[in-house]
């Protein structure tokens, strides 16, 4: 059963309690105002904690602490409010000064009860949120730094690719150079290892070696590389 359609429900039993209060009242001689006063009380402090009941249950943004605190607390006051009331009428001890106070306080303490249930409920959010919204902070800048290195990786495996090219193309080229060919033989064994060739000084330099003429210049350039 949906909530909506079983709300009337929820006030069937109390318009009954009602009616059997008014039966009562209606058998009791009325010498003095205030001998009414109890009931017109309790009708108007029960009916305000089932409509908030009610209102509760059709609050979808209620956290779950909120609605079971809320609902724990409704039900115990509506059930004191109740007893309170039917001692008013049944014994001669319960006069309607203890009456109204016990109605009363009940209205009040759910109030302040409720209240409480709402501020825990709001750090409670609050804190979820901001520990959310962290993860997600987290989240996108480890996406960030991924995307950055497998950048920074492209461009490293670029770098070493072209000097994996000038190096196949320069051990040709320069076999009958000696002091060329060592450098590149050098070149060779640290290409692997050598951060230098993942900066784009690397690939600077090497465009400087290609357009090098000179042997001599060119190889103070080879002597560069680290």
């Amino acid at each position: 059963m949906k909530i909506k359609t079983s709300l009337p429900v929820l006030w069937l039993p109390l318009v009954a309690y009602w009616t059997f209060l008014l039966v009562l009242q209606t058998k009791v001689e009325i010498t003095k105002i205030d001998q009414i006063i109890p009931l017109i009380l309790y009708l108007i402090v029960s009916f305000l904690l089932l409509l908030q009941f009610q209102l509760l249950l059709l609050n979808k943004r209620e956290g779950f602490i909120v609605k079971f605190g809320t609902t724990y607390t409704l039900g115990s006051f509506l059930l004191i409010s109740s007893f309170s009331i039917l001692a008013y009428f049944t014994s001669t001890e319960w006069n309607s000064t203890y009456t109204c106070l016990s109605l009363i306080t009940a209205l009040v303490l759910n109030v302040v009860i409720a209240e409480v249930f709402s501020f825990v409920n709001y750090q409670i959010s609050r804190r979820k949120t901001a520990w959310e919204n962290t993860n997600k902070i987290l989240e996108d800048r480890q996406l960030e730094q991924s995307q950055l290195n497998s950048h920074e990786r492209n461009l490293y495996l670029h770098y070493r690719n072209q000097w994996q090219i000038f190096i196949e193309d320069a051990s040709i080229d320069y076999i009958n150079i000696p002091e060329l060919n060592e450098e590149v033989k050098r070149i060779t064994k640290i290409l692997e290892y050598s951060t230098f060739f993942r900066s784009k000084s690397s690939l600077d330099l090497l465009d400087k070696i290609r357009k090098c003429d000179d042997n001599n210049h060119l190889l103070v350039l080879l002597r560069r590389v680290k």
